[in-house]
């Protein structure tokens, strides 16, 4: 019983960092209308990935790479 409670915790805290790390990276593209985030800034290219159906609220507002291509 206790090593699920301690595994449920785990996966509560790991949501909330997923939830936070993606208010700092995901960005909505107001010309394109959906969310983008880079996969890597750390790399030449970066790629970036696109959201069709993300929740938008709250979220900066960027225009994504391909308009500034």
């Amino acid at each position: 019983m206790s090593s699920l409670i301690k595994t449920s915790q785990s996966i509560a805290n790991r949501s909330i960092a997923d939830g936070r790390r993606a208010d700092k990276n995901i960005f909505y593209c107001t010309e394109c209308d959906y969310c983008w985030e880079y996969e890597s800034k750390r790399i030449k290219k970066p790629r970036y990935f696109t959201y069709k159906h993300f929740p938008t609220f709250k979220k900066e507002r960027a225009l994504c790479p391909k308009h500034h291509e």
